[in-house]
């Protein structure tokens, strides 16, 4: 039988964001929550933005736009998406006491990996006790990176220093997409940082469960015996959800995307959040 943990860290991409909820779902969820208003809110709602999808407060923000998204942390729709995505429904399910859910969105392999590293990192200077701690990570596609911008003047977003994300698919250079945007990269990036992230925790002792979306490579690794054995050794070495890397999927592998994603939009939907957080309690008693 399943043993109650106290703590439940959650980190991913795309599927953990939840971006395809509106804003006036967001608005809405956030009144029956009593969640303070930001400035975002009176702007989404004097422009009449109501219908369009969220995907995150600085996504599709056009120059003429200056107030959505400058919340920041403090933002209400992404304080809304947060208390009905699929990590606040297993956290219940689980019975667990505290939530940490380090997911961003658009974000790449090397985001979950660092992010979850240095939250633990932390926790084991202040000499917690780890085995409080239950992780469930999902990895997106290895198509994308993060690097560190040090300088402000070279900043193509927002002037800031810091960690920042790049979308090779939204690249016009020829040679990133030859060099970054293959089959063969993909599989390892996301298969390295399976590794690197799953040896972190096993070796601290912290219970996990990585999900790949299903994500398994396999024309891959039927014609590359290298990239076969990769994928044998971690589904041997790793706690991976469901076993397997290609049973890994959030929502389970019967699920049709109809069923569980919004209408022409590739996110969950509320329903299927529900699904994702009932298919992974079930996964972990397994």
């Amino acid at each position: 039988m399943y043993c109650i943990v106290s703590k439940l860290v959650t980190n991913g991409c795309s599927m953990t964001w939840g971006g395809g909820f509106t804003y006036g779902n967001l608005i809405k969820v956030a009144k029956e929550n009593n969640m303070s208003m930001c400035r975002c809110v009176s702007y989404i709602r004097r422009r009449k933005k109501l219908d369009n999808t969220y995907h995150g407060p600085n996504y599709g923000v056009l120059p003429d736009e200056p107030e959505l998204g400058v919340c920041k942390n403090n933002c209400t729709p992404e304080l809304a998406r947060k208390s009905i995505t699929y990590p606040q429904k297993l956290a219940k399910l689980l019975g667990s006491e505290e939530l940490f859910d380090l997911s961003k969105p658009g974000q790449s392999c090397q985001y979950v990996v660092r992010t979850t590293i240095d939250f633990f990192l932390k926790k084991i200077e202040e000499h917690t006790d780890l085995s409080d701690y239950i992780v469930v990570l999902q990895l997106p596609i290895g198509l994308r990176f993060e690097y560190w911008n040090g300088d402000i003047k070279n900043s193509s977003g927002p002037p800031s220093k810091g960690w920042e994300s790049y979308m090779i698919a939204q690249s016009d250079s020829k040679d990133i997409i030859y060099y970054f945007g293959t089959e063969r990269y993909s599989f390892y990036n996301m298969t390295n940082s399976v590794i690197q992230l799953g040896s972190f925790l096993k070796e601290n002792n912290i219970r996990y469960y990585i999900s790949t979306e299903g994500k398994s490579f396999e024309n891959l690794s039927k014609e590359d015996d290298i990239a076969k054995r990769r994928i044998e050794y971690i589904n041997t070495n790793y706690s991976i959800l469901g076993s397997q890397i290609d049973n890994s999927r959030l929502v389970g592998k019967e699920v049709k995307a109809r069923e569980v994603n919004i209408p022409g939009d590739g996110h969950l939907s509320e329903h299927g959040h529900t699904v994702a957080a009932n298919n992974i309690y079930r996964l972990i008693n397994d």
